[in-house]
């Protein structure tokens, strides 16, 4: 009888905890590619500085890339870089969310154009996605975009493969003709690291999901037997 009780006490133990599911999280490994640039004044592409942010909780990541100041002079402006993702071919990602945030000043009849192209791949040649935000003067203040990409909208990696994602972002300054005229005359600036908005930052966060019909890899956690 107690070597009965003492099975069936072992058992309960080892049975005590719950069966628990591993999941295959983020990205073991990034790399942020090298930046090309197209733009009348390439050293400002060279001068951003990129980092990633990892939220394991949520399967996201997040560029954020920030860019600095720019100006009218500096502009047109498009730079470029290519994000080498290393994932489970069993699961997918998208853009989900892009945010603008700078401080920005900008005179009556003056503006900008802020884009983002996107797309799988490398380079340019295939970027299906382009988003664009417009400002208008006069503004002396914040500017914070936080753009949502909707649910239809998202463009999934495909499953299978493993592919990477290129960025391209732009900036266009336009001029009123009072600061054409005038060299006194403020043209618009985008970002500044002394004003309130800071530099001119842009966020892209990919968010990933398991592919349909993958499977998931289990490990079960059972309790080690209490000696007696």
């Amino acid at each position: 009888m107690l070597l009965l009780f003492l099975l069936s006490h072992l058992a309960s133990t080892a049975l005590s905890k719950p069966i628990t599911l591993k999941l295959e999280s983020l990205p073991s490994h990034t790399s942020l590619g090298d930046i090309r640039s197209k733009a009348q004044s390439p050293q400002v592409c060279s001068k951003g500085e990129r980092t990633l942010v990892v939220d394991a909780e949520r399967r996201t990541q997040t560029l954020q890339w920030n860019i600095g100041a720019i100006d009218a002079i500096s502009t047109p402006i498009q730079c470029e870089t290519t994000l080498s993702t290393e994932y489970n071919p069993q699961w997918q990602y998208a853009v989900t969310k892009i945010n603008w945030h700078a401080y920005a000043k900008f005179p009556q009849g003056s503006g900008a154009t802020a884009g983002l192209s996107y797309g799988f791949g490398q380079g340019s040649t295939n970027l299906p996605a382009t988003l664009n935000w417009l400002i208008t003067g006069p503004l002396d203040s914040i500017w914070d975009q936080k753009s949502p990409i909707p649910l239809l909208s998202q463009k999934w990696t495909p499953c299978g493969t493993v592919s990477p994602l290129t960025l391209q972002w732009s900036v266009k300054i336009a001029q009123n003709t009072k600061s054409l005229a005038s060299p006194f005359q403020s043209s618009g600036q985008l970002g500044r690291a002394t004003s309130a908005g800071g530099n001119l930052t842009l966020g892209v966060t990919t968010e990933f999901r398991e592919c349909p019909g993958a499977s998931v890899q289990s490990v079960v956690t059972l309790a080690q037997p209490t000696p007696i």
